[in-house]
């Protein structure tokens, strides 16, 4: 059983230290999240150096068209399993905060949201809670912030750290010596902490996808969950689009 990024495979692979010929089993997880992130091209090259009698499952919390032109491209004849709609548990409470009162250059709306984000959790009070930036070097702001306004238990992590570091910050997180974990959406997919109570969007999310995967973080396996997210006037159609869905 090899499990692997799709990047590292086929460079294990171009360097002759894997055979694929003998492969029964192909497990694509992740299928839309792999989409947006540029990783198709490479799964396309496993593809062709698979056997053609195998079996294959896409994994996808989501099901967009391109999802689908994916199986008929992947897959012989397939089958749909649908476990669950693509929508947040009924478990989590979601609000919205629309920022008013700021300037209109990208400081002030920043420092704004950020004075909102600590508003929201003094009075929210959350047991732990994930906060998500859309951009890196937000998620460095935002720690940062947050630190300097006294928030011992904050952390962050993001895409460009050491992976030990990122293991290490989520073994805090789980443990409870981080409460608050500031992150991008590096975080959003397989994160599974059963008594999550709070998750705060920094950034409304750019797709619509992305907001059901984040909020999924909280209210799981039947527990409540409170989601909130802070939006300027110009998030207005990312906004429709996550009330859409």
């Amino acid at each position: 059983v090899l499990i692997a990024t799709p990047g590292r495979l086929m460079d294990v692979f171009d360097r002759g230290h894997l055979l694929l010929r003998d492969v029964k089993i192909l497990v694509i997880d992740e299928a839309d999240r792999m989409l947006d992130m540029g990783f198709i091209p490479d799964v396309e090259k496993i593809v062709s150096k698979l056997p053609q009698m195998r079996t294959t499952l896409l994994f996808s919390a989501t099901m967009p068209p391109e999802i689908k032109r994916l199986a008929d491209r992947f897959l012989i004849n397939p089958k749909e399993i649908t476990v669950s709609k693509p929508a947040p548990a009924e478990t989590i409470a979601q609000g919205l905060v629309m920022v008013t009162g700021a300037g209109r250059d990208q400081a002030s709306i920043a420092k704004r949201k950020r004075e909102i984000l600590r508003k929201l959790i003094e009075r929210e009070q959350p047991k732990n809670a994930i906060i998500f930036c859309n951009r890196k070097r937000d998620v460095d702001v935002v720690y940062r912030s947050l630190e300097r306004h006294g928030y011992a238990t904050a952390a962050r992590l993001h895409g460009d750290m050491v992976q030990s570091v990122r293991m290490e910050t989520l073994a805090k997180f789980k443990s409870g010596d981080v409460t608050l974990l500031v992150c991008s959406d590096v975080a959003a997919r397989g994160l599974d902490i059963p008594l999550m109570s709070h998750v705060f969007n920094f950034d409304v999310p750019t797709h619509a996808d992305d907001y059901v995967h984040r909020i999924g973080r909280t209210g799981r396996a039947g527990h409540k969950g409170v989601a909130i997210s802070i939006a300027v006037p110009s998030d207005g159609k990312y906004v429709d689009a996550i009330e859409k869905l």
